[in-house]
């Protein structure tokens, strides 16, 4: 497990209030293809964590869908109160879904492997699927089930 990065206290603040009251952002951000922070408007509308990392899900400006956006990459953030917030709906379960957000493109496929028992115990517990089966074999388990390939 990668360690978290660290994040001002300030910033964490200032996106949690525009996440949740749908204030508009001007940021400095600096994705890993840009040499130099760049300034974009953003449109939060929720931060997730993956893995040790926490990004901003928003919309930008430009009206290209939400994207992520990893939050210790922010260098500046000012509050645009007086900006329209867009009107679209947003379904963050819908956002994450898909498994386009993630890596890989998010295609379904068949996942086959033989696990521990011990495994097994966790994973009725926490499917990793709707299909799952978990089918003894032995000391063991065969896991088949349908996921995203991220």
């Amino acid at each position: 497990m990668l360690k978290s990065p660290r994040i001002p206290p300030r910033l964490l603040q200032t996106l949690q209030r525009a996440v949740l009251s749908e204030i508009a952002l001007e940021v400095q951000y600096q994705s890993l293809q840009d040499t130099e922070p760049r300034t974009r408007l953003l449109y939060p509308r929720a931060l997730i964590l993956r893995g040790s990392a926490l990004y901003l899900i928003a919309e930008p400006h430009e009206g290209t869908g939400p994207k992520h956006y990893a939050v210790h990459r922010f260098s500046q953030l000012r509050p645009r109160e007086l900006e329209p917030f867009p009107k679209t709906r947003f379904d963050l379960d819908a956002f994450l879904s898909d498994g386009t957000n993630q890596f890989g493109d998010g295609r379904p496929v068949r996942l086959n492997a033989k696990i521990s028992a011990a495994l097994a115990r966790i994973l009725r517990d926490t499917p990793l699927s709707e299909d799952m089966t978990l089918v003894p074999k032995g000391d063991a388990f065969m896991m088949m089930a349908t996921v995203r390939d991220t």
